[in-house]
């Protein structure tokens, strides 16, 4: 076994941060000022003193590595609350799942009537995915869900080529409805009373609700806009150390003789 973890690469912000021109051009400066100072390019405007004071050093030093932990913490807490809705997308069905078993588990005439509704529930997080990673359902999803039953040719090519809205929305109607249907058999109503079946039908509608309402949060947290006040000023305060660094690292020049 590696004794070092294997670094990620391809899946993490590194690439792209290294491909931003702020980086290299703060680089650049830093290294252009040291390498001017070291070589007495620059000379101090008092031969005896610093070029920058050590005490404006630390206070902008702070300033950025503050303004780095609060956007270190904001980055933190947007995927924490990306991460929690989109787990509970996938928690809510399961919970539509195991309700639609409680509820209609007992009868084996709805059996068709039980997979039709869970079918669709699952079809929804499959479209929510879809959706989250490669921005729309692209044909290879739609031939997924083909291929593992979730939907037939007639539902795909009516959601794909023909329905335009809330497709999530309109498959947890269809859950519902396969539900309702189950329901208002006369199998299901001679095993359980009317009151047990509407509260069963109640949680089950509230379930898929919380599903929409995750899958929702989700979405507007990937569609959140880049605060990017907050990107300029912790470049400027980055470029401003590197700056500042770079002159307070140079060594005062000695006095001279009168």
């Amino acid at each position: 076994q590696a004794v070092l973890p294997k670094l990620r690469w391809s899946a993490t912000v590194w690439p792209r941060v290294l491909r931003r021109l702020e980086l290299w051009l703060c680089l650049g400066v830093h290294f252009s000022l040291v390498i001017m100072l070291r070589m007495e390019g620059l000379q101090p405007a008092e031969a005896a003193s610093p070029l920058v004071p050590p005490e404006l050093t630390l206070i902008l030093f702070m300033l950025a590595a503050l303004s780095t932990a609060a956007h270190t913490y904001n980055c933190t807490c947007w995927q924490q609350a990306l991460t929690s809705a989109s787990a509970q997308v996938g928690e809510q069905t399961k919970v539509f799942v195991q309700e639609l078993q409680a509820t209609l588990g007992r009868s084996d005439e709805v059996l068709a009537l039980r997979f039709a509704a869970a079918k669709y529930a699952l079809a929804a997080v499959y479209l929510f995915f879809f959706a989250a990673t490669s921005g729309a359902v692209t044909s290879r999803g739609w031939g997924e869900l083909r291929a593992k039953g979730l939907l037939d040719d007639l539902e795909v090519q009516f959601m794909e080529s023909q329905y335009s809205g809330d497709r999530i929305a309109l498959l947890h109607i269809w859950a519902m409805w396969a539900a309702q249907e189950a329901a208002s058999s006369p199998a299901v109503k001679g095993q359980a009373s009317p009151e047990a079946l509407a509260a069963g039908l109640s949680r089950l509608s509230a379930a898929l609700r919380k599903a929409a309402a995750a899958g929702r949060e989700a979405a507007s947290c990937m569609a959140e806009p880049v605060p990017y006040h907050r990107f300029q000023l912790q470049e400027l305060l980055l470029l401003a150390s590197l700056i500042v660094l770079a002159a307070a690292a140079a060594p005062p020049a000695a006095s001279s003789a009168p």
